[in-house]
């Protein structure tokens, strides 16, 4: 076969980290009610010990309820290369099985990547598809101009990627979409979550960890920010616009399906999502001035929304039927 192209989206709500929009995009485009699928999924946040931000879930590919059925095998870079195993053959038989792949590469053998030729950074792929005329892979990721796109990889080029990869091992990833999955709102499992989100901790773990979760993440997000020296980390202001979209959202929808008793959540919570558009937005503007008086503005507006979200997350949780 000359090519194959598995569906994959770009359109997503949550894009700031590959591990996050890559299983979207793939599951987006292959199951019925994605919207339901989705309000079940990164509920909680967390503040890594680094500084950076993230929404959180425990199993996004949802393969512990059988959306998803997975492969993996971990191997030694350079073994990738010995003779006999042809990973390029193998991943083209697999797509033409339906199977999606993921793993690791070293972007210095990935042209269009800030780190081509000019540092080694290992960091994760996606592959839907490929074209024997043009012996390319078809992948999406962010790019040297900081857009996330759909771009083609040679096979030379990715066989470089994996193979001089300079880990102890590598894994290479592939997933297949259960076209049977029928999505369902967990409404008891939203609810712990939301709780989890409430009350910063992360599975009611409570114990003292380097990790801040919920919505004590953004208030060490703000703080953190009067430290800010050079340009700030636009990852970080994105990720905290994208979870209060995604939950509004979630708000939305539980609202529609009739899972929330009081209608004036939703539009309170609105308000907040409009704010942390500011957020993002007041980020763009400090990376152009370096202005410190933009950053204390951002942090007394997380500071402020959090005080407002907290009163209404409590307000949502208590409001929630049919647990």
């Amino acid at each position: 076969m000359e090519k194959r192209s598995l569906p994959f989206s770009l359109d997503i709500e949550v894009k700031t980290y590959h591990n996050k929009s890559f299983p979207l995009g793939i599951i987006k485009p292959n199951i019925k009610n994605y919207d339901i699928w989705l309000c079940n999924k990164l509920i909680n946040c967390i503040l890594r010990a680094n500084g950076t931000l993230d929404s959180i879930d425990d199993d996004i590919w949802s393969a512990k309820d059988g959306l998803t059925f997975m492969q993996h095998f971990f191997i030694k870079p350079s073994l990738l290369g010995a003779e006999g195993l042809d990973l390029i053959c193998y991943n083209k038989s697999m797509l033409r099985e339906g199977c999606y792949i993921t793993g690791g590469y070293d972007e210095f053998y990935i042209p269009g990547k800030h780190a081509y030729k000019n540092f080694h950074y290992n960091h994760d792929y996606v592959i839907f598809g490929y074209n024997e005329k043009n012996r390319t892979f078809q992948s999406a990721a962010y790019m040297m101009d900081e857009t996330y796109k759909f771009f083609d990889i040679s096979y030379d080029d990715y066989l470089d990627a994996v193979i001089k990869n300079d880990g102890m091992k590598t894994s290479v990833n592939y997933y297949v979409i259960n076209s049977e999955y029928e999505a369902k709102i967990n409404i008891l499992h939203i609810k712990k979550k939301l709780e989890d989100y409430l009350f910063s901790c992360h599975n009611k773990n409570f114990e003292p960890r380097p990790e801040i979760f919920g919505l004590n993440a953004w208030v060490a997000f703000a703080n953190n920010i009067l430290q800010l020296e050079y340009k700030a980390d636009l990852r970080s202001s994105r990720c905290y616009m994208e979870h209060h979209k995604l939950m509004f959202e979630r708000i939305k929808i539980l609202t529609e399906l009739g899972h929330i008793s009081d209608l004036n959540i939703l539009n309170e919570y609105y308000e907040i999502y409009q704010k942390s558009i500011i957020v993002h937005n007041l980020f763009l503007k400090y990376n152009l001035s370096l202005n410190k008086d933009v950053l204390r503005r951002i942090s007394d507006i997380i500071k402020n929304i959090t005080v407002i979200e907290k009163e209404i997350m409590q307000h949502l949780v208590n409001s929630i039927q049919g647990v």
